[in-house]
């Protein structure tokens, strides 16, 4: 596991800022308690607005006054398979924080992240917000290429039986993953209602989202600021939980 931060101390205000627009952050967490609250102790003094969706309990009392918006979800664990929670749980939050964060005009990005990954500091989300606005594009995303995915068309008894994948990440793939990703507001739409287009993989749902709004230019309008899975590092602690 990754060594205990005990202090959530700001020392990093010498840093750049590479981007210092208005800032807002949408979390979809489980039982990531430690971690989220973390997060949300260091990033609170540069984050505009504060949004929670939680699958099973409710959210902590502790964290209410310092959120916009928050929602407890039903955990699904019990109602599907293992390998279909996490796309139908993180399509639920996500939309709901999409669609809540549509609400709050004033900000111009916002950060998606799962529970599990730690916020340091702003920096590197700025840095991926900057180079996606040079661009022109509307989400930062990271992609996991070399890694293979579970195939939409896949059965519970393929999976049950080991046979998965089929479904390999190559440069110009839509998929991206879900632990860290940056919108513009202008974008959120495209996240307000995630269809579940393949019930193993919570990646293609999130790019076939992206694909379906932004039209056959939607390579244009996407920033990759890392193509490898959990290789963005920069204030960034991935799989902050279990490691």
């Amino acid at each position: 596991m990754p060594p205990e931060r005990k202090e959530c101390k700001r020392d990093y205000d010498w840093h750049h800022h590479y981007w210092q627009g208005k800032l807002g952050l949408c979390v979809s967490m489980f039982d990531e308690v430690a971690q989220v609250s973390e997060t949300i102790d260091r990033l609170k003094p540069r984050i505009s607005r504060m949004l929670v969706a939680r699958s099973g309990e409710a959210i902590p009392e502790e964290w209410l006054p310092r959120l916009d918006w928050h929602g407890s979800f039903e955990d699904l664990s019990g109602s599907v398979s293992k390998w279909e929670v996490p796309a139908a749980s993180l399509c639920r939050n996500f939309s709901a924080l999409a669609e809540s964060a549509i609400g709050f005009s004033e900000v111009e990005w916002w950060v998606f992240v799962t529970g599990d990954t730690v916020l340091l500091h702003e920096y590197g989300l700025e840095r991926a917000i900057a180079d996606a606005a040079e661009k022109e594009c509307v989400l930062a995303a990271c992609c996991a290429y070399g890694q293979e995915f579970h195939a939409a068309d896949l059965t519970l008894a393929d999976l049950e039986a080991g046979k998965g994948g089929g479904r390999k990440q190559l440069a110009g793939t839509s998929d991206f993953m879900p632990q860290l990703f940056m919108v513009a507001s202008e974008a959120l739409p495209a996240f307000r209602a995630i269809p579940i287009t393949n019930k193993w993989t919570s990646e293609a749902c999130l790019g076939d989202a992206f694909v379906s709004w932004a039209g056959e230019g939607w390579r244009a309008r996407r920033h990759l600021y890392a193509v490898k899975a959990a290789s963005y590092s920069d204030g960034v602690v991935h799989h902050a939980k279990y490691g």
